[in-house]
């Protein structure tokens, strides 16, 4: 289905991807980059102090976008000051006096758009170290702005329209459903994409004439887009999307990094049926366990889990999911297998994460100790939460009786079950 790697070593402020397919990350421990391809690591370039961010959660955030050269930008609507990026890799202020300002862009010919506090309708020009505002052109409130691939200004509004300044003149598209937090990216071809929802994910593709609807895959956004605080969004080629996206407000508050490869099918290739992928954990765990070597060898399984209403524990409905992690490493990754084939997680964990446990080979089936459970006063009728895992020198399973609030727990080697205390 799809291939996924998360990571959540350095927690996101904004994320900005250039056109040579450098990543470059404004976070809270500082600004960093990397290539998409080709590496992992990630390389500091710069401390927050450096472009005067003192406080990473004041509203609205700090804003990071690149130019057609690649070159880094950074707003921040604190104290007002537009950064660039030098060639001699120093920070440095190009404008000031944009307190409150949002939503900054870069034009084809270097000169940064925003949108203006205050006064509704309004965007501000920025070049040369000056802005101007640029009066409401038939818009309403502005969202985001951006620039498709000849050069034309467009603007989303609160209205949920797009107005395109189109060689002076003006040309107004109506979007067809309110699309809730939205995100200026572009896709694999360099053309600007819109992506936002509500209940579900739409990604608006902006051309010089029209308006097209390219279809983006679950896998790429990590959850709902109205609970996003902040969200940026790349089509990549080779069927790879990038995404970043904040979530939660203080305290909970939290955000990730995706990238997700969608494999693409070649006509005259061999693949597994998709009854491969179905059955019980155990007739599975090997299977997962060579997708898991074939991504990088060294991973070991620290627990298999899934949600069951079934005795027969198999994953026609839904899928079972194995968790790994690599020795020595900060690195999970998630095995899912389903009816829909074959889904791969992978993080990089964050140097606070704990180590997971290995899992010692076991006996019992999950439909065995699902068996052993009821024999214990389990309803067999319910919903329950499935889970494997090692605990000290024994590996239990576990069935959270969601509905009623118990917990059942089966000895994995001897079958002995009971309540979970």
């Amino acid at each position: 289905v799809a291939h996924i790697v998360r990571d959540l070593r350095h927690e996101p402020i904004d994320l900005a991807l250039s056109t040579a397919g450098v990543m470059w990350l404004l976070a809270k421990d500082g600004i960093w980059q990397r290539p998409v391809a080709g590496g992992t690591d990630w390389v500091k370039e710069g401390e927050l102090e450096s472009v005067g961010i003192r406080d990473a959660a004041a509203v609205p955030q700090p804003e990071l976008t690149t130019d057609s050269k690649g070159v880094p930008w950074l707003l921040h609507p604190t104290t007002g000051t537009l950064w660039t990026r030098t060639d001699t890799a120093v920070w440095q202020p190009a404008a000031t006096g944009l307190i409150g300002a949002t939503g900054l862009t870069i034009g084809p010919d270097g000169t940064a758009y925003a949108v203006a506090p205050g006064t509704p309708g309004d965007l501000l020009k920025v070049s040369g170290g000056t802005s101007t505002r640029i009066a409401n052109e038939g818009w309403k409130q502005p969202v985001v702005t951006g620039f498709d691939i000849k050069g034309n200004l467009f603007v989303v509004d609160a209205a949920a329209r797009l107005v395109a300044l189109v060689n002076s003149a003006v040309k107004l598209y109506t979007i067809p459903q309110s699309l809730g937090r939205l995100t200026i990216g572009r896709d694999a071809e360099g053309a600007p994409l819109i992506v936002g929802g509500k209940n579900a994910v739409i990604a608006i593709k902006v051309g010089d004439k029209s308006l097209s609807f390219p279809s983006i895959p679950t896998t790429a956004l990590p959850i709902v887009t109205s609970a996003f605080t902040a969200l940026r969004f790349y089509g990549l080629p080779a069927s790879q999307y990038l995404c970043m996206a904040r979530f939660g407000e203080g305290a909970a508050a939290g955000g990730e990094l995706r990238l997700v490869t969608v494999p693409v099918r070649v006509s005259g290739a061999q693949y597994l049926p998709g009854s491969s992928f179905q059955g019980t954990p155990l007739t599975l765990r090997a299977l997962a366990q060579r997708e898991a070597d074939k991504i990088e060898p060294g991973y070991r399984l620290t627990a298999i889990h899934g949600v069951q209403k079934e005795p027969a524990c198999d994953n026609r409905v839904a899928p079972w999911v194995f968790d790994y992690r690599k020795v020595g490493s900060d690195k999970q990754l998630s095995i899912s297998l389903g009816a829909l084939g074959l889904l791969s997680d992978q993080t990089f964990l964050s140097s606070s994460a704990p180590a997971g446990v290995p899992l010692v080979d076991v006996p019992l089936d999950a439909h065995q100790a699902w068996a052993a459970a009821v024999k214990a006063g389990m309803p067999n009728a319910i919903k329950a939460e499935v889970s494997l895992a090692q605990s000290n020198e024994t590996a239990y399973w576990r069935f959270l009786w969601t509905s009623g609030g118990q917990t059942y727990r089966v000895n994995a080697i001897t079958g002995q079950a009971g309540l979970d205390s």
